[in-house]
């Protein structure tokens, strides 16, 4: 595979592992937010269960005026309970997987339902019904605040395996950076290949040449202030300018295959 080929796979692979994390973390979002709801409404069952014992003591002390309430608040508890067992989809409401969870919340309920059966079938709500209200809700609230507890243990849980998964994701993506940089080494190379190239037919072309070259025009402005000079004179002025140019000649021919050789070879 050429290498632009093998850049372009690069990249490709860096914008998947950057999809597959972003799709992860909304996931997760999405599910955090559901836990959030799932978390409020357990804790909003102290109050609910709070309301109800509130209630019962006014049936017992202002009679039957606060009746209705009571009852209406029973129902919302019972519902709200069994919302956040059952989970309700269009309320974003998660069901309830986790097996001890669902069992607390299981036994929780039977209180519920135990309260409702109490005041269901008491004629009047007096101090003794009031008693046995007081007791199931003080034995409700310690239990669902061991779900909350575990509900919030959940969220967190989910919290810390999203931090390793991006974790792990940033090593994959930075194996994935350092093993692909053999792709770039090569090029890179070849770079620094061709610059050295250039320097050293740099240097050629300054050094090398300019010595015939001075040579050449040295002799052509002897040649201009010497009116006296004689036939051997000019012979041997000649000459060397002859060898001069044959050796400038001669190094342009070194450099001009030098660098068709340099060419062929980053070519390669």
């Amino acid at each position: 595979m050429k290498s632009k080929g093998k850049f372009y796979l690069l990249f490709i692979v860096l914008i998947g592992l950057i999809i597959v994390s972003q799709g992860y973390t909304q996931y997760f979002l999405h599910h955090k937010r559901k836990d959030s709801i799932t978390i409020n409404l357990a804790e909003r069952q102290g109050m609910l269960s709070q309301r109800v014992n509130q209630l019962s003591y006014r049936c017992v002390k202002y009679g039957g005026k606060y009746h209705q309430d009571l009852f209406q608040a029973l129902k919302v508890w019972r519902i709200s309970h069994k919302r956040i067992m059952a989970g309700v989809q269009r309320a974003s409401i998660s069901k309830t997987l986790d097996a001890v969870i669902y069992h607390k919340l299981q036994n929780t309920l039977l209180i519920i339902n135990k309260i409702d059966s109490i005041l269901a079938n008491s004629s009047k709500i007096d101090n003794f019904v009031l008693i046995s209200v007081n007791q199931l809700v003080d034995s409700f609230l310690p239990q669902m605040e061991v779900v909350v507890k575990a509900f919030e243990g959940q969220s967190d849980e989910k919290l810390s395996n999203l931090v390793l998964f991006e974790f792990l994701l940033t090593i994959v993506t930075l194996i994935v950076i350092f093993t692909k940089l053999g792709i770039v080494k090569p090029a890179f190379d070849k770079v620094l290949a061709q610059n050295k190239a250039l320097k050293k037919i740099a240097w050629q072309q300054s050094h090398e040449l300019r010595r015939p070259v001075a040579n050449i025009l040295g002799l052509i402005e002897i040649l201009k202030s010497k009116t006296d000079i004689t036939d051997k004179d000019l012979v041997e002025t000649l000459d060397y300018l002859y060898s001069s140019t044959k050796e400038l000649d001669e190094e342009i021919e070194k450099i001009v295959t030098k660098s068709n050789q340099n060419s062929r070879a980053l070519r390669a």
